[in-house]
Formats: structure tokens, C-alpha cells, sequence
């Protein structure tokens, strides 16, 4: 089994590769149906988004070529007026423990749960929502074997939920950007924080310009 490790950031690469850098790529939920990974993703849901929200607002699953899962979400209630951050991974690598020595289920999930304002919900809610109302599907592809599979998805009373994916984007591009941010609202959340001022400024400067794109 051991040989099929190596396997896995080529196949992703094929499968989730990225044309064009303004804009996510669609699919038909967080993970792909193919049945070589099938395995892997049903893992993935079972330990990383098991007991989470079914209706965030914003969610992130990041499922790198060589490191820890990730799920980062970002839902709440307007009647209770609480909103949360929650940040999840796993205790080792879902992919290496499944295709090493079938433990599983010996993968601990890892939780933090962060309490934040009304203000920081809406503004990441509404940069994951004018993000994936920008999906186009991919004219050139370009492949990757060193990266990570970004899987953004967003829930929205009257529309439901609707979902984008990129592969590790160019360094100058809006995704870059896009992955950028929330990489740093992930760390602040693993951290028990709240996101900065400067942090939920750069996310609405970044949602003008993806409505501008959308234009």
C-alpha cells in the first residue's frame, strides 16, 4: 500500500487543476466521486466534518498533497445572534494512515471553536458567497503534483449550497489571494482568536474586487 502514497498529489493534481486564476472551478460537492479516492474522501467526512455545521455560511476543506487535512468553517444563528469560527483536523494524515495500516479510525479529531462577531460572519460569508457565484469551468488545464485542493463551499437561504475548488493558485492571482486570506483566518482561529481589523478589511477589499470580476 505503501506505493500508492506517492500516487496521491499527481492524481489530485490531474483531477482538480487549475486554467484560469480569477475564478474557482466547479464540482459536485467537496469531494470528487472518482472510486480510487472514494475511500479517502468517506474518511475525510466521517472524522473532519462529522457533528459540524450541515449549513455554514463558509466553509474550507483543504486537503494538501503532503500534510493534515483541514475544515475550517464559519456558521451561526441570527436568531441567537452567536457566530462561530470552528477549525478542525486530524490527529495524523488521513491519506497516509488509510493507505498504510487501515486505522482510521484511530484518527482523532482535532477541534477549535471560536465565538465572533456578527460583523466578522457577515464579512466572510459574503466573500465566500460573491467568490462562488464567479465558478467557470477550466479551459486549459494545468496539472500540479505539490500542492493543496482548496474546497470552498457556502449555504444560502433560498439558494442552498453551492460550492467551488481550486488547486494551489498562482502566487500573483486573485485565488492566491483568496487562499491567502484564509489561511491567516485559519491560524487565528486555531489560535483562539478573533480576526483582526486589518484582516476583515483585506476580506472586503477582496469581495469588491470578485464582484468586479463578476461584472
Amino acid at each position: 500500500m505503501r506505493k500508492l502514497l506517492p500516487i496521491i498529489p499527481f492524481i489530485l493534481g490531474l483531477i482538480f487543476n487549475v486554467s484560469g486564476q480569477d475564478h474557482l472551478e466547479p464540482t459536485n460537492g467537496v469531494f470528487s466521486e472518482l472510486k480510487i479516492l472514494q475511500r479517502y474522501y468517506n474518511q475525510v467526512s466521517q472524522i473532519l466534518l462529522e457533528g459540524l455545521s450541515e449549513r455554514p455560511a463558509a466553509q474550507l476543506v483543504i486537503l494538501p498533497s503532503f500534510s493534515k487535512e483541514v475544515v475550517w468553517q464559519v456558521h451561526g444563528d441570527t436568531l441567537t445572534n452567536k457566530f462561530y469560527a470552528v477549525y478542525r483536523t486530524g490527529s495524523e494524515s488521513i491519506w497516509y494512515t488509510v493507505n498504510t495500516n487501515d486505522k482510521a479510525q484511530d484518527i482523532k479529531p482535532l477541534t477549535t471553536e471560536i465565538e465572533i462577531s456578527k460583523e466578522a460572519f457577515q464579512i466572510v460569508s459574503k466573500l465566500f458567497a460573491v467568490a462562488i457565484s464567479n465558478v467557470k469551468y477550466p479551459i486549459n488545464d494545468r496539472g500540479g503534483t505539490d500542492g493543496a485542493n482548496y474546497f470552498f463551499s457556502s449555504f444560502q437561504y433560498g439558494q442552498g449550497t453551492r460550492s467551488g475548488t481550486i488547486w494551489s493558485p498562482d502566487k500573483k492571482s486573485i485565488m492566491r489571494r483568496l487562499v491567502k486570506i484564509c489561511d491567516e483566518l485559519i491560524l487565528e482561529t486555531e489560535a483562539g482568536l478573533q480576526p483582526t481589523s486589518m484582516q476583515l478589511k483585506s476580506v472586503e477589499q477582496l469581495t469588491i474586487e470578485f464582484e468586479r470580476i463578476a461584472r
